[in-house]
């Protein structure tokens, strides 16, 4: 089981027919379903190493959080092609989320006639977003897929792609997209949701700050020269993109999905 509600009258269930239990933490702080569902639970992964104090010790081990191979495996040869990218621009790479950030899609919008001065960018909204942004983006003179301006509403098969040909990374702080993050080696501006579930994005960036593995701005600290500012800090000075680089990669284990595989097959026993 993941975490999600929908999980615990199965694991509860489980628990009735002396079903053994693996339950998977992806963010630093348990959300509520795993905090009930770890009392059952024979085994507890998690992704990272500050969750430890959460669980029985004698239940858990580290895993990390497993992603698609695919994604760490990308191609920048293929993401020029893709999105038709000029191999001598750095390119900026924005994440808002399945959903969009609208925060973080605005501030960017707010940026474009200065990003476009010096660098291109790929731009992920969400679905919610696409049509919003690109409608701002042409107001600027900007049009999508021209002018190194490249929004999408959503990247699956060319993510992996994106992160390869990405300098810098700018995200939410989802477990997944800071996994991501993570196996690309990629130097991030990482800003968290104010007010999630359980405040899990703003623990997982303060683990990652803590770390020096991101540099971490809040969304209601978006100004325009804050933002340009630290993307243009990242970009422009090569010790401190090496250094954020090196020390996001400890957050990725590529053998996370192999050792929950084998934890489930010793329960199953």
């Amino acid at each position: 089981a993941k975490g999600g509600f929908a999980s615990v009258p199965v694991v509860v269930a489980a628990w009735f027919y002396r079903i053994p239990v693996l339950i998977h933490e992806s963010d630093v702080a348990p959300g509520l379903a795993n905090q009930i569902m770890s009392r059952i639970a024979k085994r507890i992964a998690l992704s990272f190493q500050g969750s430890i104090d959460f669980f029985p010790e004698r239940k858990i081990f580290i895993s990390g959080n497993p992603i698609r191979k695919e994604l760490a495996e990308g191609s920048r040869e293929k993401a020029i092609q893709a999105f038709s990218l000029n191999p001598a621009k750095k390119t900026i790479l924005v994440i808002g989320g399945s959903q969009g950030a609208h925060v973080i899609n605005s501030a960017i919008i707010g940026l474009l006639p200065k990003i476009m001065q010096k660098y291109q960018l790929i731009h992920i909204t969400g679905k919610k977003e696409y049509e919003a942004v690109v409608a701002n983006a042409a107001k600027q003179g900007y049009k999508a897929g021209r002018d190194s301006f490249f929004p999408c509403p959503f990247l699956r098969e060319e993510l992996g792609n994106a992160f390869s040909a990405a300098d810098i990374v700018i995200s939410r702080a989802g477990a997944n997209a800071l996994t991501e993050i993570a196996a690309n080696a990629k130097p991030s501006i990482v800003i968290p949701i104010s007010g999630s579930a359980n405040n899990h994005q703003e623990q997982n960036a303060f683990m990652f700050s803590q770390a020096g593995a991101a540099v971490i701005l809040e969304q209601n600290n978006l100004g325009e020269n804050i933002l340009l500012g630290k993307i243009e800090e990242i970009l422009n000075n090569k010790e401190i993109a090496f250094e954020l680089s090196e020390r996001v990669k400890k957050f990725y284990n590529p053998q996370a999905a192999e050792l929950i595989a084998q934890e489930i097959i010793k329960l199953a026993g």
